[in-house]
């Protein structure tokens, strides 16, 4: 077997978008070069995705019904209080989403030889990399939209906390 590969999606259950169809050719892909190809999402249904996959390729769901890290209970004490500062308040709305997915993914990555990880849209990518924090698992955060939209537009996706974007230098883009 080859490199041992995870592609990581927030949502993939039954789900027909472009980021989806493209999540799974590459894992269809991967898998035809001879990659150990893994699969990982994190959704409340437990349907296949909507586009095929190779029976070689593993498919992981991450969900947990019903159980809250840390982060996730302090996130729901504090995230609607009105006399907690925005800031806390959002990075608490923030961990109350995605705590228990990167606990997840975390765990996945320590107990598994994974060598590199691709994630897709912004709701895997933060997750995914801060997932493999100090670890020697490399990620390719991958983003399929507009990124300053796509991370800091509530209307797009949650808005995230840790991202800080550049006017200027050299990338001029988010970091």
């Amino acid at each position: 077997m080859g490199k041992k590969i995870a592609i990581v999606a927030r949502l993939l259950a039954d789900r027909s978008g472009g980021a989806e169809r493209i999540a799974c050719e590459l894992a269809n892909y991967l898998d035809e070069g001879g990659y150990e190809v893994t699969v990982l999402h994190f959704d409340k249904s437990n349907k296949p995705p909507f586009f095929p996959m190779s029976p070689n390729v593993q498919l992981i769901n991450l969900y947990g019904h019903n159980t809250l890290t840390k982060k996730q209970r302090w996130g729901r004490l504090i995230k609607n209080l009105p006399f907690v500062p925005k800031n806390i308040r959002e990075k608490a709305q923030w961990n109350f989403s995605h705590d228990f997915f990167m606990s997840q993914l975390r765990n996945y990555f320590l107990f598994n030889e994974t060598e590199v990880a691709i994630s897709f849209l912004p709701s895997a990518n933060t997750p995914a990399l801060l997932a493999t924090e100090g670890l020697s698992v490399k990620v390719v955060a991958t983003n399929h939209n507009v990124p300053e939209q796509d991370y800091l537009s509530p209307q797009r996706w949650d808005p995230n906390p840790l991202v800080i974007i550049h006017s200027g230098g050299t990338n001029g883009g988010l970091t």
